[in-house]
């Protein structure tokens, strides 16, 4: 979408800049009349006027608006419109916007995350490699995080076996991170799609890329952990999708390595994990799983907001 929605988005990217990034910012957002009424029309409040400042609200607002008019060739998707991801719905606290760059249809299709660490081992990216391509081959559309490591290797395992990639930033969409990955992170916006909840105007936090896995999460119906050891990253995203209802699938070379604990404290979690040897087993928890979440599949339009 476009227009009225970007307007929206950039009051709303205002608000965040100067309240913070925060879960409470964001809920706070939600229930105070004051900040909907400045999102929704440009309504600016004598108890906003207070809370915030004039000076301050207009100062940041100039510069939000700047930033949003140098990322081009992108769409803004807002919660509650018919084109926000449906499955992207059901989790808590979804993100508002959502900005997008490349084959936003992808969305519309079943979705399987496959994350892990970034210190790879080689096994590790060929594993994640041929997982990618198979899922391609089977019509699923592979996530992932665009780190290096296992998130690289999905990406390409996908793009060689010519099927769909998202790329599911921790950054604005105008920003690369790591800086190796920006050569990849263009393909994917001409060959697959890149989705992101960061303004252009936001700084790279820390804290981008766990809020990142819980949306890569939510528009996912499962998520592969290729690779990762006990702090790892991506069981973040593990313990999301398992509070998301969603399938974990845990490869049986994880369970089988005495000196990781995270599988087998998933598997006995939750009966939404699995572990698996081979792509079939995968398949078999897939099929039953699209049944209950459905395809999502839509004809929706969206229009892209700059060419």
């Amino acid at each position: 979408m476009g227009g009225a929605s970007q307007e929206r988005a950039i009051r709303y990217f205002t608000l965040l800049s100067i309240l913070g990034n925060t879960r409470q910012a964001r809920e706070m957002m939600d229930r105070g009349e004051e900040y909907r009424n400045f999102v929704l029309g440009g309504t600016v409040s004598n108890l906003l006027t207070k809370t915030v400042g004039l000076n301050t609200l207009r100062s940041t607002l100039s510069k939000v608006t700047s930033a949003f008019k140098k990322l081009k060739h992108y769409y803004i998707v807002e919660q509650g419109s018919a084109e926000y991801p449906v499955l992207l719905t059901q989790i808590h606290n979804p993100p508002r916007f959502l900005f997008l760059k490349g084959d936003v249809s992808l969305l519309k299709q079943p979705i399987v995350s496959i994350v892990g660490t970034r210190n790879a081992s080689d096994l590790g990216r060929w594993r994640a490699g041929k997982l990618a391509a198979l899922l391609s081959r089977r019509g699923i559309v592979v996530a992932s995080g665009l780190a290096k490591g296992i998130d690289a290797a999905a990406h390409h395992g996908t793009l060689l076996a010519q099927g769909r990639t998202i790329a599911v930033l921790g950054t604005p969409l105008n920003q690369a991170y790591p800086k190796e990955n920006a050569e990849l992170q263009d393909q994917i916006a001409i060959e697959g799609l890149l989705v992101s909840q960061f303004a252009p105007s936001m700084a790279v936090k820390r804290y981008n890329f766990p809020q990142r896995n819980a949306t890569m999460s939510g528009i996912s119906v499962a998520t592969v952990v290729i690779e990762a050891g006990e702090t790892s990253g991506a069981l973040i995203q593990a313990d999301y999708a398992i509070k998301q209802g969603r399938i974990v699938f845990i490869p049986q070379s994880a369970v089988d390595n005495d000196n990781l604990q995270w599988p087998k404290k998933f598997l006995a979690r939750s009966p939404n994990a699995f572990k698996f040897r081979t792509i079939e087993e995968v398949d078999n928890v897939l099929a039953t799983t699209l049944k209950t979440f459905g395809r999502s599949v839509s004809s929706v339009r969206v229009t892209q907001v700059s060419e």
